[in-house]
């Protein structure tokens, strides 16, 4: 079983990453927001939306900041432009 979920709780965001799998991130189009993709295996978690200081804190520790992000659902794979 496969998890694809598209959220925009910063919670829910920061509770599904795993080590394991890669994140990716970049700001987003309006002051404050963000876009974070982050796969692995069996999941990959779209989020857009406000993140609290700390959480972009730990974002940056551990995922690659982006120019663009891409997640095309019907052809499976995320693009990311560093």
């Amino acid at each position: 079983m496969k998890l694809l979920a598209k959220i925009k709780s910063s919670d829910l965001l920061m509770k599904l990453q795993h080590e394991k799998g890669a994140t990716f991130f970049r700001p987003g189009d309006k002051q404050g927001e963000y876009e974070v993709i982050y796969f692995s295996g069996n999941r990959v978690v779209h989020f857009k939306g406000e993140l609290k200081t700390s959480e972009l804190e730990q974002l940056r520790n551990v995922a690659t900041e982006c120019k663009i992000l891409d997640l095309d659902i019907s052809l499976g794979f995320v693009r990311i432009v560093e």
